[in-house]
């Protein structure tokens, strides 16, 4: 087989043609681009019969695949079609495709500067929610308090069940050590909650997302008696 170089009507570029190669077939967008070729060359109206054998002496595609190669074509509106008394008719002018290259190449532009001015807002916004949920000691410090709290309350309720049986008085000085500790945990848990609702309110955040930056587990909930 030989090979030379062509000049595409459909893209503009030099591309290497390979005539009567019998060592790999064409691929799909291969196809199309020739018979888009064909029909700028001749730059006149033909019929499917008629692009079936000019395609395969021609370009070298094989009849049975001119048809979709044409259709793919039509479809990205770069071939135009009608029909004509019976027959249809199919042709293409390289103003039209360049001009269909161009608003596919605005449409893409501005689908890139849509997203990236949805990229710049979700950035807005994630700063505007970490802006006051940097670690500080308070912070800390409460979260430390409520840990050492809900520690105490699983070490009571253990001892509790270790002497439930046995001396009343230190029954009944369990117990109210126990009030005491889920007292103080449900004080904690009422404050994390309504702070947790006015951030959310304010800065439109699910419960996970609010869990997940101030590190506080989603199924915190009051200690029942």
């Amino acid at each position: 087989s030989s090979r030379s170089l062509r000049i595409s009507k459909a893209t503009g570029k030099k591309e290497p043609f390979l005539q009567m190669s019998k060592k790999r077939g064409l691929s799909k967008e291969e196809k199309r681009v020739r018979m888009l070729d064909l029909l700028m060359e001749k730059q006149a109206p033909f019929t499917m019969k008629e692009l079936e054998t000019m395609g395969h002496r021609q370009k070298g595609v094989t009849m049975n695949t001119v048809k979709e190669a044409v259709m793919e074509n039509v479809y990205e509106s770069f071939v135009d079609t009608d029909k004509v008394g019976t027959q249809t008719l199919f042709w293409a002018f390289p103003s039209k495709a360049a001009h269909t290259r161009r608003t596919r190449l605005e449409t893409l532009r501005e689908e890139i500067a849509r997203a990236e001015r949805d990229r710049a807002e979700l950035r807005k916004r994630r700063a505007d929610l970490l802006q006051g949920r940097e670690s500080t000691d308070e912070r800390r410090t409460a979260q430390e308090e409520l840990d050492a709290l809900r520690r105490g309350h699983t070490e009571r309720q253990n001892e509790l069940q270790v002497y439930r049986d046995n001396d009343p008085a230190i029954l009944q000085q369990l117990g109210q050590a126990i009030v005491v500790a889920r007292d103080s945990a449900n004080r904690w848990t009422d404050n994390i909650l309504s702070v947790k609702q006015w951030v959310k309110s304010k800065f439109f955040i699910s419960d996970a997302d609010f869990a997940r930056q101030f590190e506080i587990p989603e199924d915190l909930d009051y200690i029942e008696e």
